[in-house]
């Protein structure tokens, strides 16, 4: 159970990372996300919402599709490094906003 739990979190960090590069270049794939999250009155009440809702819907679907533990938890960290890059709370977010 650790082994994934760290797994999982692994891959949250290495996805956020890659989506935090993707993010400066100079398309930025995620901004258009971002710009509507960004003013939201209960931001983390909708984050943790999407958040459960998703984790909800990879769970139900991977148990029906009966797939290996490691792909559910690389799946969660996916989604984990998604939601959190939309709603601009990633470990590098954190980090810059409390330099500022």
């Amino acid at each position: 159970m650790l082994v994934n739990l760290i797994m999982m979190m692994a891959v949250d960090i290495g996805f956020e990372f890659l989506f935090e590069k993707l993010n400066q270049t100079a398309h930025e794939p995620f901004e258009k996300l971002q710009a509507r999250t960004r003013y939201l009155k209960h931001k983390k009440v909708w984050q943790y919402s999407t958040l459960a809702l998703a984790v909800f819907a990879i769970v139900l679907l991977c148990n029906f599709f009966l797939v290996n533990i490691y792909i559910v938890m690389t799946l969660l960290g996916l989604v984990l490094a998604l939601v959190n890059t939309f709603f601009e709370s990633t470990i590098y977010d954190q980090r810059r906003n409390t330099l500022r």
